[in-house]
């Protein structure tokens, strides 16, 4: 049989009985949300419903007595929804729309009225009910969603592990705290990055402990293309607006900094060129030696290319982006969006690169990934090598499957051809 290794070819190891299998290790899904993706398969979801539907599902919930209601999955493409829209509905129980990238909620009259927003005032507008950014982490701290976080933990692990998954990097504490982190015992391993809103929170959270557990600090640079948050460095096609800076170079400096410290990694969500120009004046600034991370990454110039390449920053991207943006993309960049999803350049510039699903915005698939990746240029070796090896730069799990015991056994070389393997997880 052919065991892949860490440095990225097959190496034969000879058995009682030989065979002509190729054994990876499990699948890494280096971002996503996994309690909210837990939460989307047991709860309904917004995706490509109408006004009309969305309507039909809160008075749905209002009937079952559903207090506050948080929804999640719209989009502009389907459904325009406004603070009006909801408030005809109802002004009495707090209802929370929250748009499919998770960066833009629409939340009606008893929301705006109750929860305070002045330490963020600048990412809502009162009169639309539009809410974006840090002044959504302030909304799920102030209203706490009732779900069942260990159901959706469940439900999550098992869709994952039945897809070959073993090794997820998640961001889930909004408005949940620690301790309610479900993750003990978990047939995943589980790198978990604290999400903070500026450096005084990130300082309040070492001062909790919070680094004593968890080796990873996420921040958000900018927003996204959906919700014309996402940072350019020219205006949007069709709005005329840059987008917003949630974090400038000298803030994402002293979060460097912080992280240098203490011997923490640092994810850095950034999805304009415009955010990344701001890590970048914060990485000369820095000059970091620990390895860093830029999420996303989805517009992106070649002097940046040149510029990460020559730095310890790894790419984490997000190969289903590109069907889903496919319509997007060009309204809001025009003809910029030659400079989006530049997955094959970043292989040429020899960038370390992680793939991802960013769940709930995408469901993760591998094997879509596979083939959307391979249709991009990027090639089958390229592609699963940084699939089951590639995060391991920055959460040091042992991946080996022959230490690990939890594999994928293909029954023709991954190199050469997309196949479905067969999953063994054996104790």
């Amino acid at each position: 049989m052919h065991i892949l290794t860490k440095d990225g070819v097959f190496r034969f190891i000879s058995t009682p009985v030989n065979c002509n299998d190729y054994i990876t290790p499990l699948i890494t899904d280096s971002h996503m949300h996994l309690l909210s993706f837990g939460k989307k398969l047991i709860t309904p979801s917004l995706e490509n419903l109408t006004l009309a539907q969305i309507k039909e599902l809160i008075v749905k919930k209002l009937k079952e007595g559903s207090s506050p209601i948080f929804l999640r999955g719209w989009d502009e493409s389907t459904a325009l929804v406004t603070r009006r829209f909801i408030d005809e509905i109802t002004i009495e129980t707090p209802v929370i729309l929250i748009r499919r990238c998770g960066h833009k909620a629409v939340v009606n009259k008893p929301v705006i009225d109750t929860v305070d927003f002045s330490a963020e005032s600048s990412y809502v507008d009162p009169v639309s009910g539009t809410v974006t950014e840090n002044a959504i982490k302030i909304l799920y701290s102030a209203i706490k969603e009732n779900f069942d976080i260990k159901k959706a933990f469940e439900h999550a692990t098992a869709y994952l592990t039945s897809k070959g998954y073993g090794f997820i990097h998640s961001d889930d504490l909004h408005g949940i705290t620690p301790e309610e982190l479900p993750f003990e015992n978990s047939k995943l391993k589980i790198f978990e990055k604290v999400a903070v809103n500026n450096c005084d929170e990130l300082l309040s959270f070492s001062e909790q402990g919070y680094f004593e557990y968890f080796r990873s600090v996420k921040i958000y640079v900018d927003g996204s293309f959906g919700a014309r948050t996402a940072l350019l460095s020219q205006k949007y096609k069709d709005t005329e607006d840059l987008g917003q800076k949630v974090w400038n170079k000298d803030q994402i400096a002293q979060a460097l900094n912080f992280c240098e410290e203490k011997n923490l990694h640092l994810a850095m969500h950034a999805i304009g060129d415009g955010a990344i120009d701001e890590i970048l004046g914060a990485i000369e600034q820095v000059k970091p030696r620990k390895l860093h991370r830029i999420i996303h990454a989805s517009l992106i110039r070649d002097e940046q290319l040149e510029y990460i390449a020559s730095h310890p920053v790894v790419l984490d991207v997000q190969p289903a982006f590109i069907e889903s943006d496919k319509t997007l993309i060009p309204l809001c960049l025009g003809e910029r969006a030659a400079l989006c999803y530049r997955f094959k350049d970043f292989f040429t510039y020899s960038i370390p690169v992680t793939f991802s699903s960013d769940a709930p915005v995408e469901t993760p698939d591998w094997v879509r990934d596979l083939r959307i990746l391979s249709e991009s240029g990027v090639s089958l070796r390229q592609s699963i090598v940084s699939m089951t090896y590639g995060a391991s730069v920055i959460d040091d799990f042992e991946r080996d499957p022959l230490t690990t015991g939890k594999y994928l056994v293909f029954n023709c070389d991954p190199f050469e051809k997309i196949s479905i393997p067969q999953i063994f997880l054996i104790n």
